[in-house]
């Protein structure tokens, strides 16, 4: 094609024809600009699409990222729901209100001192951090996204340890002396299945329903239980909320994908 476009040109110029050279030149470099122009547009193009391409699956990782988190978040409450209910349980039989086997006792005392161990998972979020939050196009979800990683949950970290901070200490004292009042002993035993030795506890039932010194131990958990169950609850919330913020923006910009 370049040899075709030479000896148009050498023809032209060798039959001195200025006027019909000039206006073949002018009409080269427009094609010259016009194949630079489509090339620039396509090379643009490929770059949109790269860049919506990572929004796309940045987007769905964060989703799934907090899906994960947010069915941790509800396992940890239904653990605080179960620790209130042993807690009314172990009250209860106290009282004599209810009756309980030896071991469905024994599971209520274990699940009176149930805590949680907070957690999440910001890997995806630093992703895309890392490469520029200017990545997602949408104002408000950046800035909600931003808010949620670099607030919220940074926020509830410290709520979560401020809690433990307060109660974990004074409950372990109790616990101390509750092993030394002879509530329960810890030691090991040798298990055939297992194939060797394992702690295992054994409770002092009629202590555990009897003695007050227990009762101060239940209202320390209730409080603790009650603490934990406020801080839990708006995280759930915070956690649906950006969550279905990410689907809704998904679904508008990806949806034909």
């Amino acid at each position: 094609m370049i040899k075709f476009f030479r000896h148009i040109r050498k023809s032209l110029l060798e039959e001195n024809k200025m006027g019909k050279y000039l206006t073949y030149a002018f009409g080269e470099i427009i094609l010259v600009v016009i194949g630079i122009l489509i090339a620039l547009q396509i090379n643009n193009w490929n770059e949109h699409r790269k860049l919506e391409e990572f929004e796309k699956n940045i987007l769905i990782e964060i989703d799934r990222t907090i899906a994960k988190d947010l069915a941790d978040f509800k396992y940890f409450e239904k653990r605080i729901i179960r620790k209130d209910t042993a807690i009314d349980n172990m009250l209860f039989a106290r009282k004599g209100e209810k009756r309980f086997s030896d071991k469905q006792l024994i599971e209520n005392i274990v699940w009176v001192h149930n805590t949680i161990i907070y957690s999440y998972n910001k890997g995806p979020y630093e992703t895309l951090k890392s490469s520029g939050l200017d990545r997602i196009k949408s104002d408000s979800l950046r800035y909600n996204l931003t808010y949620y990683y670099e607030v919220i949950l940074p926020r509830f970290t410290a709520f979560f340890d401020i809690v433990h901070k307060e109660h974990q200490p004074k409950i372990n004292k109790h616990l101390e002396e509750l092993e030394k009042e002879g509530f329960y002993k810890k030691n090991f035993e040798l298990s055939l299945k297992r194939e060797g030795f394992y702690p295992k506890t054994h409770y002092n039932i009629k202590k555990y329903l009897t003695e007050e010194h227990y009762y101060d131990v239940l209202i320390l958990e209730a409080n603790y239980k009650y603490d934990l169950w406020s801080t839990i609850i708006p995280l759930i919330k915070h956690t649906k909320k950006i969550k279905k913020d990410i689907g809704i923006e998904i679904e508008k910009r990806f949806k034909k994908d």
